[in-house]
């Protein structure tokens, strides 16, 4: 009985020993995302999947072009470059993206979806025998629906007086028709009792619905609106901008109401029709404060009134004078008197709180974009970042934003930042900074960037301090 316990035992060992070498993980990962989760008619899908695997491990590259996505169709495969994922003491690891572009035919139901997970074949050597494995990645869920609002903000960060834009984008199915620019109408065409009543009861019930013209902002001036239509057959996108402002004391957050889109799906042959919601995330926005807080108006920025020119004299020049006399001599003294370097005086620069930069960091990655993102959004995630640095660093932002990648990285390795902290955050770094000069990234891509920024250890211990979690 122990022998044979004992041959169990061997046999055990040597197929984990096969099947999962001495590596520090996995021998191959694959990190799946996509670029949305809900789309309209034949939108494409973007999925982004970046697979990390040791050097000494060879991924079978050539089956990612016959992978299977039905119900989704294959319509291209793009390879990017091998990079450096991160160094270990004997091993490294490197990663490639692999991004497939996927369409769903317009045929497909409205509803849930599934990207099937894939499978990936690799090989490496131990000794002199080849071990082959697999390794497969996850499912995403997504939804296919007939209308789909999005909320997006230009600057999360205003000065009292500053305009902005709050922008409005509709994604709807052609059948889709919206009520909220046509409600004074809608007796007239709708006739129908019901309709009327189902107005009504929205008051009732306390329930919203935007006016397109004029959108409740609250705390907000709205200051002008502009709108434009595409046809994308099936399909129709339609934009509306706001340029509002604030013109109040500041030096808080405040908050930009979820907008309300109602409408109805002419799809459907059903006498009575029940008018459906659609609401998009509140966004919050950050007032600075540049007044005394006992301030309760802004008279105090009015022009002064003009007074006679006795008074500029005997007021005005007078003092001038008698002041400039009084500093020069007190100059020529201190200057004979100085003996040491001189001190330098001046109020302390302020640090913004690592909470409050790991706030704004997480509302980038929670942000529902579409498409590619602009420039400017790239230039201020990546100054994000170095603020999040400076206030480990105790450095303020004016001071650590002249830093370039390199000084920062000798900063935090000064700071007792590990090798391997410093090598991911190198990679990263430098992504940022050749995706500001080169071409602008997806939307996942630069939640995977702030996320793994977020991740490093000693950045995410003071996440966990603040009991804050991040979702991948």
């Amino acid at each position: 009985m122990k022998r044979m316990f004992g041959l169990t035992l061997l046999v055990l060992l040597a197929f984990l020993a096969n099947d999962s070498p001495a590596f520090g993980y996995s021998p191959v990962e694959i990190f799946a995302s996509v670029d949305r989760i809900k789309f309209v008619g034949e939108q494409n899908v973007v999925l982004k999947t970046n697979i990390v695997f040791y050097q000494q491990v060879n991924p079978f590259w050539e089956e990612l072009s016959k992978v299977n996505f039905s119900p989704f169709k294959l319509e291209k495969v793009i390879l990017g470059e091998r990079k450096i994922f991160d160094r270990e003491k004997e091993l490294t690891r490197d990663y490639r993206e692999a991004t497939f572009l996927l369409s769903l035919p317009s045929s497909a139901a409205i509803g849930f979806h599934v990207i099937p997970s894939f499978s990936l074949n690799y090989s490496h050597f131990s000794g002199k025998d080849e071990i082959r494995g697999a390794i497969k990645s996850k499912a995403i869920k997504m939804e296919k629906t007939p209308i789909l609002a999005v909320a997006t903000i230009d600057k999360d960060v205003l000065t009292i007086g500053e305009p902005n834009v709050l922008r409005l984008t509709i994604w709807r199915e052609n059948y889709i028709r919206i009520l909220n620019r046509e409600l004074k109408d809608q007796k007239s065409e709708m006739q129908d009792p019901a309709f009327e009543r189902w107005l009504k009861s929205l008051e009732v019930r306390g329930l919203k619905i935007t006016n397109f013209n004029k959108p409740d902002l609250a705390e907000f001036k709205l200051l002008g609106e502009q709108s434009r239509v595409k046809q994308q057959e099936p399909i129709s996108k339609e934009v509306w901008e706001y340029t509002f402002n604030f013109d109040k004391l500041g030096g808080k957050d405040f908050q930009v109401p979820a907008l309300h889109i109602w409408y109805l799906d002419e799809s459907k042959k059903e006498k009575t029709r029940e008018p459906l919601e659609i609401t998009t995330l509140p966004l919050v926005v950050r007032i600075n404060l540049i007044v005394r807080p006992e301030r309760q108006s802004f008279e105090w920025l009015k022009p002064p009134k003009s007074e006679p020119k006795n008074y500029l004299y005997y007021f005005g020049y007078t003092p001038l004078a008698l002041g400039i006399a009084s500093f020069l001599i007190f100059a020529a003294s201190a200057l004979f008197g100085l003996i040491g370097p001189r001190k330098e005086t001046g109020q302390k620069a302020i640090i913004e709180s690592f909470s409050l930069i790991y706030s704004r960091l997480e509302s980038i990655i929670k942000s529902p974009f579409f498409g590619r993102i602009e420039r400017e959004t790239i230039i201020k995630t990546r100054n994000e970042i170095f603020k999040l640095l400076g206030s480990i660093l105790e450095i303020p932002a004016d001071q650590i934003l002249a830093k370039t990648t390199p000084q920062m990285l000798e900063l935090l390795e000064v700071h007792g930042f590990s090798k391997n902290s410093l090598a991911e955050l190198k990679t990263l770094l430098s992504d940022f900074d050749g995706q500001i000069l080169g071409e602008t990234p997806s939307p996942a891509e630069l939640n995977r960037l702030v996320s793994q920024i977020l991740a490093v250890k000693e950045i995410s211990r003071l996440v966990r301090k603040r009991k804050k979690f991040i979702i991948f």
